[in-house]
C-alpha cells in the first residue's frame, strides 16, 4: 500500500518506511527520519529520478539503503549527503546527475554498475577502505573527474569502469596511475612516470 504526505509517497512494512517517490516542489529536500512513527530506512528505486528541480538533498541517519537509480538524471542536483548509516547503494543511483562531489560512506564493498555514469560535473569522489570492487561503467563519461584515490583494499575494477574519463588520474597504494582512454574497449590502467 502506497501512502503519501505533502512531499513523499512511501510504504510502511513492519514499522519501517521506504520513500518510493518525491512529489514535493522544494529544491532543497530533507528526507524525514520518521513518517507516521515508522523509521525511514530506505530510499526506493527511482524515488527522485528525473527531477530537474532538486538541488540539495539531505538523507537522515535512519536510512540504510539507497535504491537503484534513486537520483538518476537529477540534472540540477549539486549536493547530497549520504550518512554513514547507509550500508548499501544500488546501481545507477547518481547516473547523469549534476553532483560535483561525493563521499561514499564506509561499509560499502562494491560500487555498483553505472553508479556515477555520465556525471559531467563530478570532480571529486572519496572512496572508503573496504571497497573491494568497482563495477562496470561506475565512472564512465565523468569528463571532469580529475583525481580518484582508490582504497588499498581494491581487488577488482571491471571493464569500462573509467570509460571516457579523459582527465582522470588514479592514485592507488602510493603509486600514481593514469587511465588510458580506449573508447568502448575495456580500459587499461598504466603506471605514470
Amino acid at each position: 500500500r502506497i501512502e503519501a504526505t505533502k512531499n513523499f509517497e512511501y510504504t510502511i512494512t513492519d514499522g519501517e518506511a521506504t520513500i518510493t517517490k518525491y512529489i514535493g516542489t522544494d529544491a532543497d529536500v530533507a528526507v524525514p527520519a520518521y513518517i507516521e512513527n515508522a523509521k525511514v530506512t530506505e530510499i526506493g528505486e527511482n524515488a527522485f529520478a528525473e527531477r530537474a528541480d532538486i538541488i540539495n538533498v539531505y538523507i537522515p541517519g535512519s536510512v540504510a539503503y539507497v535504491g537503484s537509480n534513486a537520483f538518476m538524471r537529477c540534472t540540477s542536483l549539486k549536493n547530497i549527503v549520504i550518512p554513514s548509516s547507509v550500508t548499501s547503494i544500488g546501481y545507477g543511483v547518481f547516473r547523469e546527475s549534476a553532483i560535483t562531489q561525493m563521499t561514499i560512506p564506509a561499509g560499502q564493498e562494491i560500487l555498483g554498475y553505472c553508479l556515477f555514469y555520465g556525471c559531467d560535473n563530478l570532480k571529486y569522489v572519496s572512496i572508503p577502505n573496504g571497497v573491494t570492487s568497482i563495477d562496470e561503467h561506475v565512472f564512465s563519461q565523468c569528463d571532469n573527474l580529475a583525481v580518484l584515490r582508490l582504497p588499498d583494499d581494491i581487488a577488482e575494477i571491471k571493464s569500462n569502469a573509467f570509460e571516457e574519463c579523459v582527465n582522470l588520474t588514479i592514485i592507488h597504494k602510493k603509486t600514481k596511475y593514469t587511465y588510458e582512454n580506449r573508447g568502448n574497449v575495456p580500459g587499461t590502467v598504466a603506471v605514470a612516470e
